[in-house]
C-alpha cells in the first residue's frame, strides 16, 4: 500500500534559506506492507516498518528505506492519539543532498489529536488518516546537522 501527502513549507532555519523558503510545496509518498508486524506489543502504541518514503521540495529530493510508522491510541492515559512516519536515525537512514555544511538526518510526518478520538486501536490504518481527525498538529519536519553524531540541529517545517 502507499499513501501520499502534500504540505507547504511554513518555517525555515536561517542556515537552510539558500535552498528552502516558506510557501514551497512538499510532496511525499510512503509505502508499507498492509500485513506489517507490530514490533511493540502494547495496547496503545503500534510500530510498523515501512517499505520506503520519498519526498520532494521544489526540486530537492530525499528518500529512505529504513523507517517506521507509529500509531498511538490513547497515549499518556488517554491524553492523545498520534500518527507518525519517520526515518530511523542510522547511517544511510535518509538519502538526500547536504545543504552547505548541513547533512540531512531525519524527517517526520506527524498528526496529533489531543481529544484521543482519532483511533480506537494501535493497528496500522489501511486507509489514509483523515486530516479532520487531527486538529492539534499536522506537520512535516526535515532536520539537518553539521555533525550527524552530535551538535546542533536545524530544521524546516511544513503544514
Amino acid at each position: 500500500m502507499a499513501f501520499q501527502f502534500e504540505a507547504h513549507v511554513s518555517e525555515v532555519a536561517s542556515e537552510l534559506t539558500g535552498t528552502f523558503s516558506t510557501g514551497q510545496l512538499i510532496f511525499g509518498r510512503y509505502a508499507f506492507d498492509s500485513d506489517a508486524f507490530d514490533s511493540v506489543p502494547t495496547d496503545d502504541i503500534g510500530v510498523y516498518a515501512y517499505d520506503g518514503f520519498s519526498f520532494s521540495i521544489d526540486g530537492y529530493t530525499g528518500s529512505s528505506s529504513v523507517g517506521q510508522i507509529q500509531v498511538s491510541d490513547d497515549v499518556a492515559s488517554g491524553a492523545f492519539d498520534f500518527y507518525r512516519v519517520q526515518n530511523l536515525r542510522v547511517p544511510g537512514g535518509i538519502l538526500a543532498d547536504a545543504v552547505g555544511a548541513w547533512t540531512p538526518i531525519e524527517f517526520s510526518l506527524q498528526l496529533t489529536d489531543s481529544t484521543a478520538m482519532a483511533f480506537d486501536t494501535d493497528a496500522l490504518p489501511l486507509n489514509p488518516p483523515d486530516m479532520a481527525d487531527f486538529p492539534d498538529f499536522q506537520g512535516f519536519r526535515l532536520s539537518f546537522a553539521e555533525n550527524p553524531d552530535a551538535g546542533p540541529v536545524v530544521s524546516l517545517r511544513g503544514t
